[in-house]
């Protein structure tokens, strides 16, 4: 067998896998971690916890001293701008304090650096109440959290059984229209047969029209039960016409 063989092979099976898992029945156990995966208002409850987690950590951070480091540099003929930087690196001579050369300098540059440091001491308790704040935020966003997952896992469990109980209904529909259609069957003959009045007939068949008219509705609560569950579960395949529920 050759590698190409081999290749096609696996293929094959893999496929073959991946069909039986789709058909597979989905358990309530399933729809919840897809749930949990999948459902986008979840999702964005847990952006919360982050956000409250952030402010958390901006609210430390005042208690933390900080640093600064910053350079410049200046080039420029003005009088008091060159008086200044010559002043600040201590490179007077004589020269410089003639009139002339303080009135009309030769342009002259200067680099600056500064690192700083600051330590904040006293705040009045304004930081300690700022991080006790986003503490209990943060505590608040956590519990924010864990209830929106335990109201996510009851309406996964709700839309779950609702489709069961859904299904289980168009199943009683359809089996009373097959028992409508052949009492019509029965009706017809025994007409024919003169057994019975047409009234008889007609009354069968009345009564075959509105199971069929039942079942439909069944059908549709279906369909609506299937959306409720692939919408709580937020993948459109977990209420698929193709996957059954599992009792």
């Amino acid at each position: 067998m050759g590698w190409r063989a081999v290749i096609l092979l696996w293929l094959c099976l893999g496929w073959g896998v991946a069909v039986l898992a789709a058909d597979a029945p989905l358990t309530l156990g399933e729809a919840m971690l897809l749930a949990l995966k999948h459902n986008p208002a979840l999702a964005a409850a847990g952006l919360a916890v982050e956000t409250a987690e952030a402010d958390l950590a901006k609210a430390r951070a005042r208690f933390l001293p900080t640093v600064n480091f910053n350079e410049t540099y200046n080039f420029s003929d003005n009088p008091s701008q060159v008086f200044m930087s010559k002043l600040n690196q201590r490179v007077f001579t004589g020269q410089d304090f003639l009139l002339n050369n303080l009135n009309n300098p030769n342009a002259y540059g200067n680099f600056r650096t500064g690192l700083v440091m600051r330590q904040p001491l006293f705040q009045a308790g304004e930081a300690t109440l700022g991080y006790q704040q986003a503490r209990l935020g943060r505590e608040m966003a956590a519990a924010y959290v864990l209830s929106a997952r335990q109201q996510l896992l009851f309406q996964v469990t709700q839309a779950y059984f609702g489709l069961q109980l859904a299904q289980a209904n168009l199943a009683v529909v359809q089996q009373a229209r097959h028992t409508a259609a052949a009492h019509l069957k029965i009706a017809q003959t025994r007409f024919q047969a003169g057994t019975v009045v047409h009234s008889d007939v007609l009354s069968a068949q009345v009564h075959l029209a509105k199971v069929s008219q039942e079942e439909m509705t069944a059908a549709s609560q279906v369909q609506i039960a299937r959306s409720a569950l692939a919408t709580v579960v937020g993948r459109p395949e977990a209420g698929g016409p193709g996957r059954e529920m599992a009792l």
